[in-house]
């Protein structure tokens, strides 16, 4: 598969998949204990949402985007370091305190090694693993209930293979002619509704439970 098919795929999938940040979003906008660094990593983790699935539909025409994407993923970081920091709870132990900003850098120093060698499929690879530990770290400090990240996982890494062998069957009728734009608004509509789904489920099991 040449470099730029490949870019298209890498830009439907890193682009629909911004949309999960939802998830940890709705924890933060519901927090239980007033506290300006859940509010600001609430708010950074809003206009990453918003402003990756908009730059990822047009990567290579949205250089302005792409590095205020890339100062907000920044900012981002440092507060999930600061309020790692400052967290005192059984989950985020010293070895949790330790494992989630030291998988951070790994994945995002190989992706771009692997980028810059021409390894494109290895490197998203690395970006696919840096956006989900990411978005674990968020759900556990802002309280998302554990008992639901194992199901939570399953699903997240499900739709990217869903997607990833769609796009491949796209290209196999399409003699390759799969784009980004053409099924990017498509994509982040089933991706919403997975995740409405997914509220809904949790919404039944705190029902079930009461």
């Amino acid at each position: 598969m040449s470099k730029i098919l490949y870019c298209e795929k890498c830009n439907y999938i890193l682009g629909i998949t911004s949309l999960w940040l939802i998830i940890p979003i709705y924890y933060g906008i519901n927090y239980n204990i007033i506290s300006i660094y859940i509010f600001l990593l609430t708010f950074f983790m809003s206009m990453a949402c918003i402003i990756s699935t908009i730059m990822w539909k047009n990567r290579n025409n949205s250089i302005f985007l792409y590095y205020f994407d890339m100062l907000i993923a920044k900012s981002i970081f440092i507060l999930l370091i600061i309020i790692t920091i400052n967290t005192e709870c059984n989950i985020m132990c010293l070895f949790n305190k330790i494992l989630f900003p030291l998988l951070l850098v790994l994945f995002y120093i190989g992706g771009f090694i692997f980028y810059f060698n021409n390894m494109i499929q290895i490197s998203t690879c690395f970006h696919i693993l840096l956006r989900y530990t990411g978005f674990i770290w968020c759900c556990f400090l802002v309280s998302c209930p554990y008992i639901y990240l194992y199901p939570l996982s399953i699903t997240y890494f499900s739709h990217i293979y869903y997607e990833w062998n769609k796009i491949n069957y796209i290209n196999k009728i399409c003699n390759n002619n799969f784009t980004c734009n053409q099924y990017y608004n498509n994509g982040c509509i089933n991706l919403i509704k997975i995740i409405i789904l997914i509220f809904l489920c949790i919404y039944l099991h705190n029902l079930y439970i009461k």
